[in-house]
């Protein structure tokens, strides 16, 4: 069974999906790529049970499919092909002792490979070792570009929670038109009309890290039951979404605030990130935000700055001073100017928008010094 290929498409091609692989898992297939040739084209396959990542170049040859063994062993050797390149897999008698550590996955094939006057051979797997591609269906097909998908999570890929107990919240929620990201203590999210879906989902962190990496261009989102699948032509991914109840976004915001302020993004950053560079790893204490300034307490002493507001917010609170860099970067990111920052007392949120479709709020830190507790919690 052979194939033939251009060498550094296929290089690039099984590099991308490569991502998508489990080569620590249990289940040797994972931890390899599939090669399926069609006779015009190859598809390249990795997955991790979640998620299937799938890349497609033009080729010619037999229509066959194949596992190619020790995938990284063989992107090493593309890095060092231009041409075309051959790929033939045959039958193989059990490994020699040469191959002790890799005929304990399997030594029913060899895949041999030729690209000029280089050539290489490794151990290969049989096809029906790697797990099925979901049957599934698409209910709903929308179509956007990758460069906005990506541009989007990266804005608010800080907000995705990490914590196991709550499963649903490490993805990114597709609601109407709005991207979503929240882990308990924090809130983000933007919109673009181009892309409104009509049920909200949720897509697991990874898969969005996989869909982030593609190549710019456009892009098909189909969703049905329980899979999503983005689809550039040239390269997919496939996922499994979240289960699970997600927090109502609408009702957890409070629509009623005290205090409306507007603020330089740039200039409310710059005061974070010089009281952050007093703190240490082992400083908890939160940022004291009270009337425009703001102070920290650290084993090695106080420090404050001024935000200038407008109007001067009189409400005193506490916030996590890494959170609040974060979100100050979301709109950073968007090239946002300027910022309406919402609050109300000590106990309440603080909301951060660019009314343009970006939006954050970040849950407070309880004060305990007894100069803060002045402030009625409203």
């Amino acid at each position: 069974m052979k194939g033939i290929v251009d060498a550094v498409q296929f290089q690039k091609a099984l590099s991308d999906v490569y991502k998508g692989a489990a080569p620590d898992s249990s289940l040797p297939a994972l931890g390899t790529a599939k090669a399926e040739f069609t006779g015009s084209a190859c598809i390249l396959t990795c997955t991790n049970l979640d998620q299937w990542v799938q890349a497609e170049i033009p080729a010619s040859g037999e229509a066959f499919s194949m596992l190619l063994g020790d995938t990284r062993q063989l992107l090493t050797a593309c890095k060092h092909f231009k041409g075309d390149l051959e790929l033939d897999f045959r039958a193989a008698e059990p490994a020699p002792p040469s191959y002790e550590a890799y005929s304990k996955r399997t030594s029913d094939w060899i895949l041999y490979f030729r690209c000029g006057e280089r050539s290489g051979k490794q151990l290969s797997m049989d096809a029906e070792d790697f797990p099925a591609t979901p049957d599934w269906e698409a209910e709903k097909v929308y179509h956007t570009q990758i460069e906005r998908i990506r541009s989007r999570y990266e804005r608010i890929k800080y907000a995705v929670s990490d914590r196991s107990e709550k499963p649903i919240y490490q993805g990114i929620q597709f609601r109407d038109q709005r991207m979503v990201a929240l882990d308990g203590y924090r809130l983000a999210y933007n919109c673009d009309d181009s892309l409104c879906v009509e049920n909200g989902f949720v897509v697991p962190d990874m898969a969005m890290r996989f869909v982030s990496a593609l190549k710019e261009g456009d892009c098909t989102l189909s969703v049905g039951g329980r899979y999503a699948c983005f689809d550039t032509g040239e390269r997919r991914v496939l996922t499994r979404l979240l289960e699970g109840e997600y927090l109502n976004i609408d009702q957890a915001i409070p629509s009623q605030m005290q205090e409306t302020c507007v603020c330089s993004v740039s200039d409310f950053l710059n005061e974070v990130q010089y009281l952050k560079a007093f703190r240490k790893q082992a400083d908890r204490e939160p940022v004291v935000f009270a009337r425009g300034t703001m102070s920290i307490e650290t084993k090695g002493g106080e420090f404050s700055s001024f935000v200038p507001m407008q109007p001067c917010p009189q409400t005193v609170i506490g916030l996590n001073l890494c959170y609040l860099q974060d979100t100050l970067k979301q709109f950073q990111a968007k090239g946002a100017a300027r910022i309406t920052v919402k609050m109300s007392s000590r106990v309440s949120p603080v909301l951060f928008s660019d009314d343009a479709g970006d939006f954050a709020m970040i849950l407070p830190v309880r004060l305990k010094s007894e100069k803060y507790l002045s402030q009625p919690a409203a």
